[in-house]
């Protein structure tokens, strides 16, 4: 008699072999949901216009968008020199980012973005610190600190105070208003944006980009710059396999006069970029890695201050119906070559409907 195990195994292989060949297929019919939608917000970051990660898509005529994502930022850098040069941040911040955006045809997409700001002591920082101990990470500890401080303050090259907002704040940020074309018809078609869930044969897309930051913000509590800003850009997005889309965004930004004592910038226009690599891994759920960079806006005459602004950010997209969604990710500050300058963490979560 052959054992019953022996006898079973058969149909477990070939079970195994079915759901193996479901779940690739499932991911074979997947459209892209493209990069998170976070940005590094580091303080010196965030008072001026960063373009926002998107994939290359564009919505249809008609079509319209709402997006609501929450970045959760815990910032902690204390930096000083002889010279009177500092770099002071140790606060936390949330930001709540309201976005719509409605497709008017011809290939062409328009939006708004209003974010909702509170700087604050916060609540993550004994998290962090759990988080530093339970891994080995070297930095990034507070060590005898005080926690739930709320210290804004920082210097240019020549030592002169530029910012120096201790204490709370909150108000609404600085509004955006977007302008997207595509240029092709992408890794996905209109019917998969649609919710149709049928693959298009295409393999790239791209499309172009102009955005304006007005001075909606508080310049006085450090919620914008006071200066509007403008940028042009490209998204690309590339889909090698059924499991896989790369997705890329360039932007030139132009920006105005802020609003600070004794500020200089380092240059007028700032160039930012965005790399991030997506994986299919059913219909529903994505895993995306991205790192986000752009020079330092400002520069302190203090070399770690003065690095590039790059973060790292890992999290999932999961689609909770036809075509509205949800994502969470997580965000690093020095972690190698894929990020330099951002806050110690920031969370973030999210959820994006479609409307139409």
């Amino acid at each position: 008699m052959i054992p019953s195990p022996v006898r079973s195994a058969p149909r477990c292989v070939a079970a195994l072999t079915i759901s193996l060949v479901s779940l690739t297929a499932a991911a074979m019919a997947q459209s892209v949901q493209g990069p998170l939608p976070t940005r590094d917000n580091d303080p010196t970051n965030t008072p001026f216009l960063r373009p926002s990660p998107i994939d290359a898509s564009v919505l249809g005529h008609g079509q319209a968008r709402f997006d609501a994502a929450l970045d959760i930022s815990n910032n902690f850098i204390t930096i000083s020199d002889p010279g009177n040069r500092r770099y002071i941040v140790d606060f936390e911040e949330q930001r709540l980012n309201l976005t719509y955006g409605r497709g008017i045809g011809r290939d062409q997409e328009i939006g708004v973005a209003l974010p909702l700001i509170a700087r604050d002591g916060g609540v993550l920082e004994q998290l962090i610190d759990t988080f530093h101990s339970i891994f080995g990470f070297k930095g990034g500890g507070r060590g005898n600190v005080p926690s739930g401080r709320t210290l804004f303050e920082f210097s240019n090259a020549d030592g002169q105070t530029i910012v120096n907002r201790n204490g709370i704040a909150s108000g609404i940020g600085d509004v955006v208003f977007e302008y997207r074309r595509r240029l092709t018809a992408g890794p996905e078609s209109d019917a998969v944006l649609a919710g149709s869930g049928e693959s298009s044969p295409r393999q790239i897309a791209a499309s172009v980009r102009a955005l304006v930051k007005l001075p909606t913000g508080s310049s006085r509590k450090v919620l914008g710059s006071g200066a509007a800003d403008f940028g042009l850009g490209t998204a690309l997005t590339v889909r090698p396999g059924r499991q896989l889309a790369l997705h890329g965004n360039a932007a030139l930004v132009f920006l105005g006069r802020p609003h600070f004592d004794n500020f200089t910038p380092r240059r007028s226009s700032l160039v930012h970029s965005l790399v991030a690599v997506e994986y299919l891994l059913t219909r529903r759920t994505s895993l995306v890695v991205q790192t986000d960079d752009n020079p330092a806006p400002i520069r302190t005459g203090i070399a770690y201050a003065d690095r590039p602004r790059r973060q790292f950010t890992f999290g999932v997209w999961q689609r909770i119906g036809p075509t509205d969604r949800l994502f969470l990710s997580m965000s690093q500050n020095d972690f190698g070559p894929a990020a330099k300058v951002s806050p110690d963490v920031t969370l973030s979560t999210g959820m994006s409907w479609r409307l139409k």
